[in-house]
């Protein structure tokens, strides 16, 4: 048996008025429950029950916002040799209290998650590999921003009264292209606004260390091929509003505008040259990193 919670509490208020809180500031309590067989057994399986209670600023006091119930299954198979696999199951209601404003777009839902965990090890670790995929449904905050002014050459932003209102528009900040001209840094919030999110992650690793298998450092080919490794990790994480389609499942599909709410791309590729050596070594990394999020406006 085992027990756990987490309690975070946010309050953010108005430097002017102190006695009131601004929009962002939340407070949640999270507590789990759990049963499982013993650690020493070569396969484990937990049961658990889990409850998260939130809540939001509301005429300047935090008030019950959403409660959250969640029952999961937890598998994790070891006694197949260099091949360790873990699945994950979770089933999540989520019910709305009556200080949820019926302007939102929140509605009380069911989502359910799904998680497998591959961990392979071919010829005595020569290859390594791990493969991780999770997708489920869920809400989530959309996000604003705004700009805040800084010290000159302290920022990234410049403001460009295009229309001359002297309103600062959010279409008005654009990167600075001189030192003296960044004087605002750019500040994301979450709103109390919420769209529901299929989110697919797919994560794929691989290593080779050919000294796993050559031991004979006799001769001179098994000697210089057992100081190099090479490393790959490529990861897409999706999220995207739900339209009933397979596809959204797949992480390689590419998803059209109107639906896409965050994605990433990453690849690392790394070739290691005497990599435990501490007299000499050589590395070469390649990272592509991309990037896409939906905001509240642009």
């Amino acid at each position: 048996f085992a027990y756990n919670d987490v309690f975070e509490n946010n309050l953010f208020r108005d430097t002017k008025r102190r006695d009131s809180l601004m929009p962002r500031a939340y407070q949640f309590w999270e507590w789990e429950g759990s049963v499982a067989n013993a650690d020493s057994s070569k396969n484990n399986v937990r049961v658990f029950y889990k409850e998260r209670r939130d809540k939001l600023a509301y005429s300047n006091e935090l008030k019950d916002s959403t409660y959250a119930q969640n029952v999961g299954l937890q598998a994790s198979i070891f006694s197949i040799k260099n091949n360790p696999i873990t699945v994950l199951v979770t089933y999540r209601k989520l019910n709305l209290s009556k200080n949820i404003s019926p302007l939102t777009n929140l509605k009380p839902d069911n989502t359910l998650l799904n998680r497998v965990e591959y961990n392979p090890r071919f010829f005595k670790g020569f290859i390594t590999a791990g493969i991780f995929y999770e997708t489920g449904y869920g809400q989530e905050n959309k996000r604003d921003y705004y700009y805040l002014e800084v010290a000159p050459g302290q920022g990234q932003y410049a403001w460009n009264d295009y229309n001359g209102n002297g309103i600062k528009e959010k279409n008005e900040f654009e990167t600075a292209l001189f030192t003296d001209q960044q004087r605002y840094i750019r500040i994301y919030t979450p709103t109390n606004e919420y769209v529901k999110v299929l989110q697919n992650q797919l994560s794929v690793s691989l290593s080779v260390r050919p000294s796993s298998i050559l031991k004979n450092n006799k001769h001179s080919l098994n000697r210089f091929l057992n100081r190099w490794v090479v490393q790959t990790a490529a990861r897409v994480d999706n999220k995207v509003s739900d339209n009933n389609s397979p596809d959204n499942f797949n992480p390689f599909v590419t998803v059209r505008d109107s639906l896409l709410l965050a994605r990433n791309n990453n690849l690392r590729q790394s070739v290691f040259f005497n990599q435990s050596s501490a007299v000499f070594g050589a590395d070469y990394t390649y990272i592509d990193n991309k990037s896409r999020q939906l905001l509240t406006n642009g």
